[in-house]
């Protein structure tokens, strides 16, 4: 899969293309969590949303913008194979969305769709030498998404979603993660799931910069690399050297009580105690 989708011919990505230099017209609105920014850090938003789908479609296209980054899903599976999207941009004069074509996902009948959202770049907090922490097009993560089957629009964002915090409490680009187990959200991405408790997603104004399309190639995981060293520290924590320098992020599999805390740590080197060094 493309960023354009597989089905497209030629003249459809020249369509597409074509958003490159001038604004699609959408009719979806900005939605996101119902807060007033404060600049403070909140849990990551999940969104939801139940619709309808005939059981005969030709073309199925979902578009999307979702700041600073998103996951998108479909019936409980991931869609397409980007990852930290959209690109950073300056939000305020340009932001850009992703095609996808989600043929596939879809079922006849009622269909899920959810959507995650985090700071990214969007709302970096953390104060750093290019001082990202003071731009000017700071807010809460917000969404923008649209789904067309056979050139028609069946569903937009709109105060019709459901919105919710889950597991991910903490999210900052500089700053790491926090991951709660003990909030997964069950079933969140099947249609008869019970979202009573959600609350309704607020229409909030958009980043300001005009929308395009995204036409770089997109970050994808590109390899799985497994640890080729380990020992334990004195203090019982234990390192894992996988051999090389990345960009990219670990994979585990753990088991224990309830509320156990895990605590992960990234280096590029070692000190003298064969301890990992963050020092730089």
């Amino acid at each position: 899969m493309t960023e354009f989708g597989r089905e497209m011919n030629g003249s459809e990505t020249a369509r597409q293309m074509a958003g490159l230099r001038s604004e699609r017209k959408w009719r979806a609105k900005w939605i996101a969590r119902p807060t007033t920014y404060m600049g403070d850090v909140l849990p990551a938003p999940f969104l939801r949303k139940v619709f309808n789908c005939r059981a005969e479609t030709g073309s199925a296209r979902l578009y999307i913008c979702g700041l600073g980054y998103y996951e998108l899903y479909i019936n409980g599976r991931r869609v397409g194979d980007h990852v930290l999207d959209p690109v950073v941009s300056q939000y305020d004069r340009r932001a850009r969305y992703v095609v996808y074509d989600v043929g596939e996902y879809l079922v006849p009948g009622e269909n899920a769709i959810g959507v995650i959202l985090g700071n990214g770049w969007y709302n970096c907090h953390t104060p750093e030498v290019w001082h990202f922490d003071k731009a000017s097009w700071r807010d809460y993560p917000k969404m923008l998404l649209e789904l067309e089957l056979d050139g028609k629009t069946v569903l937009c964002s709109d105060e019709s979603w459901k919105v919710s915090g889950g597991p991910i409490v903490f999210d900052g680009l500089r700053n790491g993660e926090t991951y709660d187990a003990r909030l997964e959200l069950d079933g969140w991405l099947s249609p008869d799931y019970d979202d009573s408790g959600w609350q309704m997603a607020a229409r909030v104004p958009g980043p300001g910069g005009v929308l395009q399309i995204q036409s770089m190639p997109p970050c994808k995981v590109m390899q799985t690399l497994a640890a080729e060293k380990q020992w334990e520290l004195p203090d019982g924590s234990v390192v894992f050297d996988i051999g090389q320098n990345i960009a990219g992020w670990a994979r585990i599999t753990v088991s224990g009580k309830k509320g156990t805390e895990l605590i992960i740590k990234y280096a590029e080197r070692l000190n003298d105690k064969n301890d990992i060094d963050q020092s730089n």
